[in-house]
């Protein structure tokens, strides 16, 4: 997998989870609409998907979405540059030093 999700905050608002963190990439993307990006990790007490994701690069030079899967486990990643999907291949430099935020809400079960 060349996603790897570092959580550093989570609270719970009394109806849904929010996790906040950094997505870190490497290896090479994939197309159609990204790379595998699973929010499964123990804390998260819901298989359902989330209902809420934002993805922001800190270079600004990309933009990142989140693709809802059927589950927690196999949403994507896609990432865009003015607009167009990046072709398949290795990641280029402004996404693999980007600096990667996310914030999801989960609804609980």
């Amino acid at each position: 997998m060349t996603l790897q999700i570092v959580n550093t905050s989570r609270w719970f608002d009394g109806q849904r989870l929010h996790q906040v963190g950094t997505i870190t990439v490497s290896g090479s993307y994939l197309t159609p609409l990204g790379e595998p990006l699973s929010f499964a990790d123990g804390e998260v007490k819901s298989s359902r998907i989330p209902d809420y994701v934002e993805i922001h690069g800190q270079s600004g030079g990309h933009d990142y979405n989140y693709v809802p899967g059927s589950d927690i486990t196999d949403g994507t990643m896609a990432v865009f540059l003015a607009g167009v999907e990046i072709v398949a291949g290795a990641y280029p430099a402004g996404v693999t030093n980007d600096t990667i935020k996310y914030h999801a809400i989960f609804k609980m079960r």
